[in-house]
């Protein structure tokens, strides 16, 4: 019987190559474009304080973020600040794909340096700013944005190799045959860290956890700064190996870094939710 080529797999062997080859970086993806001037949100102070409770809720402010030929594109937020009553959007264009931040956005270490928001795929990302409050101007600023690099840009730093015959498929070709497997490689995720890198990692026990390596997060920043894509897959047929390929849902867009090890090179983190209860998670033994 062929094995399945689930990203457990993956991750375990990257690991491994951590070790056998000196690798302690995680793998780059993209580049930051700096912008000539931070772009800042603009304010309105419609709705005087007495009127705010029954003010509805309208855009103020929207922005595109665009690179030609990106493989997907992050915004970083050099301040943000909003008010209670205000949210900021960053979607794709066809709104199939969107995050909504509020309040100070993340809560991060050093906040004066900004945070990096969730990668949006495609050429172009929106940022919008609604609110039924006022809002001060300047209350959200971007400094850079990242792009992904489209795979071929994108170096291969070491060799992957497998011992013996590859014989492995996709995980999406056991959904039938094998429902055990593939429910397994439901809980490995894409790791998206701090706009230009990534890593791969699973949910491990039942509290919303997720384990990577260490020179995937070395910082607390590291892991506030990453956000966690699952159900990254295509049919059967359809190759998912880039990291731009088959888009999968963004369950977290920050995490707490709750214990790495350099030596052993692992990485514990605690998501904000659990969303092991929807694609389950892996257990020690």
């Amino acid at each position: 019987m062929k094995r399945a080529l689930i990203a457990v797999f993956l991750v375990l062997l990257a690991s491994s190559s951590a070790f056998a080859t000196g690798l302690r970086a995680p793998e780059t993806i993209g580049e930051e474009i700096n912008l000539a001037r931070p772009i800042e949100s603009r304010g309105d102070m419609r709705g005087m304080i007495a009127q705010r409770d029954a003010a509805e809720e309208r855009l103020i402010w929207s922005e595109e973020l665009w690179f030609g030929g990106a493989d997907y594109i992050a915004p970083h937020f050099s301040k943000f600040d909003l008010p209670e009553g205000a949210r900021v959007v960053v979607r794709n264009p066809e709104g199939t794909r969107s995050w909504t931040y509020t309040g100070k956005g993340k809560d991060i270490d050093q906040p004066e340096f900004g945070f990096w928001g969730v990668h949006i795929y495609g050429e172009s990302a929106i940022v919008e700013l609604f609110s039924s409050v006022p809002v001060r101007r300047g209350a959200v600023a971007i400094d850079r944005f990242a792009r992904g690099f489209k795979p071929a840009e994108i170096l291969q730093s070491e060799p992957e190799a497998i011992c013996g015959t590859d014989d492995s498929e996709w995980a999406k070709c056991y959904q039938t045959s094998e429902p055990t497997i593939y429910d397994r490689s439901r809980a490995v995720a894409r790791l998206f860290i701090n706009g230009t890198s990534a890593c791969t990692g699973w949910l491990v026990g039942s509290e919303g956890h997720v384990m990577t390596n260490e020179h995937c997060i070395v910082t607390s920043r590291d892991a506030q700064n990453t956000s966690f894509e699952f159900m990254a897959e295509g049919s059967c047929a359809t190759s998912c190996a880039s990291w731009g390929a088959c888009p999968g849902t963004i369950a977290a867009t920050t995490s707490t870094l709750v214990k790495n090890d350099a030596a052993l090179d692992y990485a514990l983190l605690k998501l904000p939710n659990n969303p092991s209860t929807t694609y389950g998670y892996l257990q020690m033994r």
